[in-house]
């Protein structure tokens, strides 16, 4: 009998920061590790934007055809830049971890996120060295206008929708720091795990360890009766 292929999406939460080294801890790992019956592609990327998970998801469906397709929803206030003939290949782009999981690297070449900050009526300037802003057309200082009022949600509410359309189970990791009703049913695991969100958090951006990755693998596997 064939193996079930998953492929999985969305930012650092997905695919683990970046160390210099591979595996990047995460959930999608530890699901390949706990269920040897899957083929796990992961293709979280560090600072990514919802619509870069779209693109990878369109992209991957086309390439992979995978038997589910599981999304974590990235922060709104973020942009995903691609050098212009940039096009996913999975067998060129992804690293083979394993047997059955395979994640694509966190300096892949051609695609550049920017990670933007949530904050109240100001600006901050992005600032990156001159061959990566050469290489992906950008301006020699990119300004971001930070969240204020409502003018980001109407996007990501859009988004997340999207998302929720093309896959199996999608979920956001923490709350958006303001309500957002038309998303409310979405997934979290934050209001899932209640006080002990904390306890699983290892930085400031609220990415988890190891064991906090085995509860995301567990519960999405337990969410889709894997």
């Amino acid at each position: 009998m064939s193996k079930k292929i998953v492929a999985c999406f969305g930012c650092s939460i997905t695919g683990g920061v970046s160390n210099g080294q591979e595996p990047r801890e995460s959930w999608p790992l530890q699901l390949s590790l706990s269920r040897p019956d899957l083929i796990v592609y992961n293709f979280g990327l560090q600072g990514s934007s919802v619509l870069y998970t779209i693109n990878m998801i369109e992209q991957a469906k086309k390439q992979l055809n995978p038997d589910l397709i599981i999304a974590q929803i990235a922060n709104p206030v973020r942009i995903t830049f691609y050098s212009p003939d940039f096009k996913l290949n999975v067998k060129r782009d992804l690293l083979k971890i394993s047997e059955n999981y395979h994640v694509i690297p966190a300096n892949t070449d051609g695609i550049f996120p920017i990670n933007g900050i949530i904050g109240k009526k100001e600006k901050r300037e992005i600032q990156q060295d001159a061959e990566k802003l050469a290489r992906y057309n950008l301006v020699e200082n990119l300004y971001m206008l930070l969240e204020d009022e409502n003018h980001f949600d109407v996007e990501y509410r859009a988004l997340a929708l999207r998302v929720e359309s093309l896959s199996n189970f999608c979920f956001v990791h923490k709350e958006p720091v303001r309500v957002i009703e038309e998303i409310q049913h979405i997934s979290c695991v934050g209001k899932t795990l209640g006080i002990k969100f904390r306890e699983l958090v290892i930085d400031k951006a609220f990415h988890f360890g190891e064991p906090g990755s085995q509860w995301i693998a567990n519960w999405v596997a337990d969410k889709l009766k894997l």
